[in-house]
């Protein structure tokens, strides 16, 4: 079952982060974060994922990016969100930091 994104935010004032707001009135998020690496120990590098109701150490693996869908599979489930009605400059903007977010290729990323 898939859950519905009414926006994504892309920040990169501190570290880079993709914020997905789930849920028609956004009462919940899934956020997608990446700090330089280099100061930190092994098990926390990469693109790690913080939900409302979930292990915040939770390790982003992969990625397929659809036209109306995004699968993120993490270290503990997989995620399905229907992003149909996020708007397309949204949607570039998140695919754009996703890829700053993967410089070293730590994610298998599809489209």
């Amino acid at each position: 079952m898939s859950q519905f994104v009414s926006s994504i935010a892309a920040d990169d004032s501190d570290g880079l982060s993709l914020d997905f707001s789930l849920g028609l009135y956004a009462s919940n998020s899934l956020v997608l974060t990446r700090h330089a690496d280099d100061a930190l120990p092994v098990d926390e590098r990469g693109i790690m994922m913080t939900s409302d109701d979930d292990d915040p150490n939770e390790r982003l693996l992969s990625v397929m990016w659809g036209k109306t869908s995004v699968v993120l599979l993490s270290s503990h489930k997989e995620y399905v969100l229907d992003v149909s009605h996020v708007g397309a400059g949204e949607l570039a903007a998140a695919r754009a930091m996703l890829v700053r977010m993967n410089h070293d290729a730590v994610v298998t990323v599809e489209e």
